[in-house]
Order: structure tokens, then sequence, then C-alpha cells
């Protein structure tokens, strides 16, 4: 019986000592959203048109030119989605009216760096319609026209660390030419 306690008793310290050489591990937990934007304008509202992308949730696909470092490597956009939208009054009619737009910013940021926003007109750029934007330049739209913009590559290839995600980000402002 003696030697039975004996064996359980080592048993249980070899058991207990098991749970206090097991690792510690960690992992961030990252949750990402966005302020609403504030309103279009008195009377107006921006919609989404086309059967393609949400008209703020476009994505990009990037296809490997060659190698540049062990750790990145020369890539091109080679499709993107376009986002397209129209602006209405904000009633029951909808109607379409004439608008303006104007690029207000355009930036890019990486997994790699979130904290990091940077310009995104260094890798890439964005068109309306098939004209490239500037910024702070205003362009008018008539009522019976959507907006199309389009991301797109600047110059032959820009270099990307593998397995790093990408944001694009356009804000665009918005007035009704009426106003």
């Amino acid at each position: 019986m003696k030697n039975i306690f004996k064996i359980a008793t080592i048993s249980a310290l070899v058991m207990l000592s098991a749970n206090t050489m097991a690792e510690d591990a960690n992992q961030d937990f990252t949750w990402t959203g966005t302020v609403p934007a504030a309103g279009a304008g008195t009377g107006i509202k921006i919609i989404s048109a086309g059967s393609g992308a949400a008209f703020d949730a476009g994505e990009f696909t990037l296809t490997k030119v060659s190698d540049d470092t062990g750790s990145a490597g020369m890539f091109a956009i080679t499709s993107a989605n376009t986002l397209s939208f129209d602006v209405v009054r904000d009633d029951a009619s909808e109607e379409h009216v004439d608008y303006y737009y104007t690029l207000t910013n355009f930036l890019a940021v990486s997994s790699h760096n979130p904290s990091n926003f940077f310009n995104a007109n260094n890798r890439s750029s964005l068109t309306a319609n098939g004209i490239p934007l500037q910024k702070d330049i205003k362009t008018t739209t008539a009522a019976t026209t959507l907006t199309n913009l389009t991301l797109t590559q600047k110059g032959v290839s820009s270099q990307y660390a593998y397995g790093t995600e990408f944001t694009f980000r356009a804000t665009l402002l918005i007035t009704d030419q009426a106003i």
C-alpha cells in the first residue's frame, strides 16, 4: 500500500510539473471600423450604381512581375473592381442631380505597418470615368452620368512585401451643383 501511495504521489507531481512547463502564447485581437461620413449635403445622397462591388468596398489583384529581395517582390495591379456611384435627391423621388466631386485624399496603408498611411500616388493612380483624378481639382458631372472609379498601377510595377495586405483609400468631396 505504501508503494501505491508513492507511485500515485510521483505521478501527481509529474502531471503538475508538465503544466508548469507549458509555454504561453500571445495573440492580438483587432477590430477595424469606419466612422460613417458626414451627410453628403443638404438634400442629396450618394448611391451605389452598377452590379459590381459596393461603391465603398472594392478589391484589387496583384500579379508578380519579378523578385526584388528575399522578402519583397515587384508587383503590378492587374485588376481592380470598378466602384460606381451616382448622386440623387434625398427624398422619395431619388431624382438624379448634377454634382461636383473633388479628390481630397488618396492614401495607402499596409498590414506590415497599419498605423502609417502614406501617399498612394507613389504606387497607383485613381481614375474617374477613365480620367486620372488630381487632388483638389473639382470635376463636374451631369445628372445622367454615373461616376466610375478605377484603381490602376502607376508605372510598370511597385515593391510589395510578400504576404502583406494593402488598402488604398480615396476620399471624395461630393456636392450638389445647385448649392
